[in-house]
């Protein structure tokens, strides 16, 4: 829990943006839904995926990877079984989308605002395990590469999205302790 907690203030600081690069998300994510269909499938759940080719960005892959993991893990955790569960990632040139949905039991709406925040453990999860920290964490990535988490109830089930421009506005550089400031 203590790690989980440092991971998401390391984030939350903007400091790993020194580590931003391009970045195929495209294929980080069809490895990423490959590697989990045998566990979704051992434990009567079913895990399509729906990737569009060629989606690259400057970003953080292991933070992106990490964050789609925790997506697909909560669907793994609080869903019964026979529920499917699909990751789909998407650009239309302005955002980048890359979506979990499951077709489970969803979450009441009074609690969706607060799944993200940390250590908000809704009352169906509270018997399994978790410290509540998993959505804060994708929040926090999401927001490091200057988009969103948007989670909301799907026809049936839940659906968390990572909303992410496609060509962000690059963060201002502070000066080092060597370089000065200069204003043309």
């Amino acid at each position: 829990m203590f790690a989980a907690i440092l991971r998401i203030a390391e984030v939350e600081s903007g400091e790993t943006r020194r580590f931003f690069k391009l970045v195929d998300l495209s294929a980080l994510l069809t490895e990423l839904a490959e590697s989990y269909i045998p566990a979704f499938s051992d434990e009567g759940r079913t895990l399509r995926s729906e990737i569009q080719h060629n989606i690259t960005l400057d970003g953080e892959g292991e933070l992106l990877v990490q964050a789609f993991a925790n997506l697909l893990e909560n669907a793994q955790r609080h869903t019964p079984k026979g529920t499917e569960v699909s990751l789909s990632l998407v650009s239309d040139g302005d955002w980048i989308r890359g979506t979990v949905t499951d077709n489970g039991v969803g979450v009441d709406e009074a609690d969706i605002g607060r799944l993200a925040k940390r250590f908000t453990r809704i009352e169906t999860s509270r018997s399994s395990e978790g410290y509540g920290l998993g959505l804060s964490l994708v929040s926090a990535v999401a927001k490091l590469h200057g988009g969103q988490l948007v989670l909301r109830n799907a026809k049936s089930g839940l659906s968390a999205m990572i909303e992410i421009p496609a060509n962000p506005v690059p963060a201002p550089r502070r000066p080092g302790p060597i370089e000065k400031e200069w204003v043309g």
